[in-house]
């Protein structure tokens, strides 16, 4: 316990729960805080707490990766600056055709963050949660059949002629 102007605290350990298919043990979990509450709220706290910073630090991530492929894309994007020598015979197209370009490539660079990002959070809450992915995995494959079965009305979407006579 702490002892000092009022012994109405008790600085203990929660004790560890075991969770998971695979019998992992929690941590033991200390923290000082100025209000008492109770273990439930303590918890919910703690969650919320660490839920917070674990899609902080996923955010903060993908910007950085997003900058990162923007760096890795950077020569394509020197490339297309030599699109400028349009204008000396097109009056502006080849900067109208350089900012496209300009714009194509940082889409591509923040779409393959959003892709890298996203499989390596699948990838953790794989290794986190094994059972929630698997139904994650398994309503996402259910939703893309049902996409696919309504989609494809009479089992072909174009025609078929034949060659022969």
């Amino acid at each position: 316990g702490i002892h000092g102007a009022s012994s109405d605290y008790v600085f203990e350990p929660l004790p560890p729960r075991y969770f998971g298919f695979f019998g992992k043990r929690t941590k033991p979990l200390e923290r000082l805080q100025a209000e008492k509450v109770s273990q439930a709220e303590f918890i919910e706290q703690y969650h919320d707490e660490n839920h917070a910073l674990a899609w902080s630090i996923r955010l903060v991530s993908l910007v950085l990766m997003a900058a990162a492929f923007d760096m890795v894309l950077s020569p394509l994007s020197v490339l297309s600056d030599s699109l400028l020598i349009l204008n000396y015979c097109t009056c502006g197209l080849g900067s109208v055709l350089d900012g496209a370009a300009q714009f194509v490539i940082a889409m591509a660079a923040v779409l393959l963050a959003l892709v890298i990002t996203t499989l390596t959070i699948a990838v953790a809450w794989f290794a986190a949660r094994p059972g929630l992915s698997v139904l994650a995995v398994a309503a996402a494959v259910a939703a893309y059949m049902v996409f696919v079965r309504t989609h494809m009305k009479g089992g072909r979407t174009v025609p078929y002629h034949s060659m022969t006579a």
